[in-house]
């Protein structure tokens, strides 16, 4: 059967995988993943290397971020795919906006970002998704 991970961590999200990057790819690739998405929480520190053992592995890499949305009252979760290579820019972009001395919850440990600064870095390249049971975004 044919699919793809759209949805994968790794150490770079801390406290939240304990697998490596080249390890994901080898694990995906052994269970006959044709195309593995990168979705690290509020970075892109693995980005390459995964991009890299895909290609390696024939599997098609798509890089991407879980983004912790808010609106300084709620915080949800927020999937962010890029396309193509401005869709890559643009993702940069918003990772670098998130991790801003402005907008990094340190009560929280984690890098935030709001739908209006987030909207603003994408030139609809991305494809934007959310899978958080708690989520205020319809």
């Amino acid at each position: 059967m044919k699919f793809s991970y759209l949805k994968t961590r790794t150490t770079y999200s801390l406290r939240k995988s304990t697998i490596k990057p080249e390890e994901l790819v080898t694990t995906a690739k052994g269970y006959g993943a044709e195309t593995l998405a990168i979705t690290e929480l509020g970075n892109l520190f693995s980005s390459v290397k995964v991009y890299k053992k895909c290609k390696e592995e024939g599997i098609k890499p798509i890089l991407g971020c879980d983004f912790y949305i808010t609106d300084d009252s709620h915080l949800t979760n927020l999937t962010v795919l890029a396309i193509n290579l401005q869709g890559w820019k643009d993702l940069l972009r918003a990772v670098a906006i998130s991790n801003s001395q402005l907008n990094f919850n340190h009560e929280k440990d984690i890098a935030t970002i709001k739908m209006a600064e987030l909207a603003s870095c994408c030139s609809g390249n991305w494809i934007v998704y959310t899978g958080d049971l708690l989520s205020w975004i319809i």
